[in-house]
């Protein structure tokens, strides 16, 4: 890589967040990074204000700033693309409805992922504010010791928010962006596949649930429970099942358990998703336990 490119690429994505967008770009515009880096702002044809503020911090910041709009409303199908064709080493993500809190995140995060190759992305806590106004750490509040805990693994039972990430560029999206569970969690689980992550205790970015109601903060209990599973199941079948013992955090183990004892471990999954399809989609016919 020349001296003169961008070593990180950071993607804002919005879509009618004139409320909260310019927030989010200040707090990008605003980090001290040392490095070269490109800022690529994804509007998916916002029909508010958002595209008149994306602008206008892109005519502010020419040199490091693009504007990338599509000819329609892709429903964020566009940021597929977007994470298929990147040129830089390290990439980060904010929604336009999320912001950092810390102007140094990305530049520690780049100074230690360029010592350390072993390492695929750099994590940090991050702040949780939510629709009815309370306010919790999305690592340290999760049960695990956040004092001691160095790197995150596959499976260690703590979510980092797509925002409180810093990922070096490995993955090859092509023939994963249409997969059934695409998404952050995802995008997590594929790249901890591949190595750990060094985990910063620190807060430096804020997670804004308060601001909107994104699609799976506006689910009930009972469609998060039911969307988890499916999700264990789809990523099980993604890695083989060679992580089975930490995909099989889901509402009735024990039925699980025992189906994997009798048919194994491939159909013992099928025949409890499919029971779980029925108990989900169906209620009446087969109520919750």
């Amino acid at each position: 890589m020349a001296d003169n490119e961008p070593i990180i690429t950071i993607f804002v994505c919005t879509y009618n967040q004139e409320k909260t967008i310019e927030r989010a770009l200040k707090s990008v515009m605003e980090q001290k990074i040392s490095y070269k880096y490109v800022v690529r702002i994804l509007d998916d044809c916002s029909t508010d204000d958002t595209t008149a503020i994306c602008k206008k911090y892109r005519d502010m910041y020419p040199d490091v700033t693009e504007l990338v709009i599509p000819k329609k409303n892709t429903k964020a199908g566009h940021v597929r693309g977007e994470l298929c064709s990147i040129k830089t080493k390290y990439w980060a993500f904010l929604e336009g409805d999320d912001y950092w809190c810390d102007d140094t995140r990305i530049q520690r995060a780049l100074d230690f992922l360029e010592k350390h190759e072993e390492y695929t992305g750099y994590a940090t806590d991050y702040l949780v504010r939510t629709k009815d106004g309370k306010e919790y750490a999305g690592v340290a509040s999760s049960g695990i010791d956040a004092q001691n805990l160095h790197e995150i693994v596959l499976g260690g039972g703590v979510y980092i928010h797509t925002s409180a990430r810093v990922l070096r560029n490995i993955i090859d999206w092509r023939p994963l962006v249409y997969h059934k569970c695409f998404g952050d969690a995802m995008q997590m689980s594929v790249y901890l596949d591949k190595g750990p992550w060094y985990y910063e205790n620190k807060i430096t970015t804020v997670y804004d649930q308060s601001s909107s109601c994104g699609f799976w903060s506006g689910l009930s209990a009972r469609a998060q429970a039911y969307k988890n599973e499916v999700f264990y199941y789809e990523m099980n079948k993604l890695f083989n099942f060679k992580y089975d013992g930490i995909f099989s955090c889901i509402k009735e183990k024990e039925v699980l358990e025992r189906l994997k004892k009798k048919f194994g471990v491939k159909w013992g999954w099928r025949l409890y998703m499919a029971y779980r399809f029925f108990n989900y989609h169906f209620p009446k016919i087969l109520p919750d336990r």
